[in-house]
């Protein structure tokens, strides 16, 4: 498994608009938005991903694997926000 305190935006901007395997399933989560944040982290650049869930599945707050081309599984913490246009959307924020 990946070291997560190495992973950047950079490894996910390349992948908008296309999905990340969730591992172990035949569920695919889309790459919305990457956002980079202002923050007091130990994170030399903080930021979020932002991720749609496929239409009719909905995910609960935990830790899912997602299966990123480059660096493998990540065993990644879920967290669901507001809904857009009727598909869930669950963020990751890497601080």
């Amino acid at each position: 498994m990946y070291d997560l305190s190495l992973v950047t935006a950079e490894h996910f901007e390349p992948l908008l608009g296309q999905g990340l395997p969730l591992a172990g399933t035949e569920h695919a989560l889309v790459v919305h938005a990457v956002e980079r944040l202002r923050s007091p982290s130990p994170r030399p650049s903080p930021f979020s991903v932002v991720l749609l869930a496929p239409p009719g599945l909905s995910g609960s707050q935990g830790v899912y694997t997602l299966v990123h081309p480059v660096l493998g599984e990540l065993a990644l913490f879920l967290v669901p926000i507001e809904p857009e246009h009727g598909r869930s959307r669950l963020e990751i924020v890497f601080n």
